[in-house]
């Protein structure tokens, strides 16, 4: 199994992802500059204080996730880097982001956030 950690987004990794990673096709519509308000919110460090988190490998940045928890429930959005998409990571790395979930949360229910054509995500 592939090692992940989990911790807070630095602003160089927001400023990263937001200027860097771009996605093929219908998935551009995760590119960070896609819609203005989103990507002034993930470059804003008090707005991702808590709910955005770098997921890395070896301290390689590999992936993001979002953590919004309201009584008892945990919704979860989520990120791979786009040169890793597609190429059968998903399924551990999604593992890894639930169990981390239910470690520290102890939620009751965890829900996706995702767009409904994201077919890749929703299997997952």
């Amino acid at each position: 199994m592939t090692m992940y950690q989990i911790g807070p987004m630095t602003q160089s990794q927001a400023e990263l992802i937001a200027n860097t990673w771009r996605y093929e096709g219908l998935y551009a519509f995760y590119d960070m500059d896609q819609d203005k308000e989103d990507l002034a919110e993930f470059l804003d460090p008090k707005a991702r204080e808590g709910n955005v988190f770098t997921v890395s490998q070896m301290e390689d940045v590999v992936g993001f996730c979002s953590i919004q928890t309201e009584n008892g429930e945990v919704e979860i959005g989520f990120g791979m880097r786009p040169d890793l998409t597609g190429r059968g990571f998903g399924q551990e790395f999604v593992t890894f982001l639930v169990d981390y979930i239910i470690k520290t949360y102890h939620p009751e229910n965890i829900s996706l956030a995702v767009a409904t054509f994201n077919k890749r995500a929703i299997t997952l």
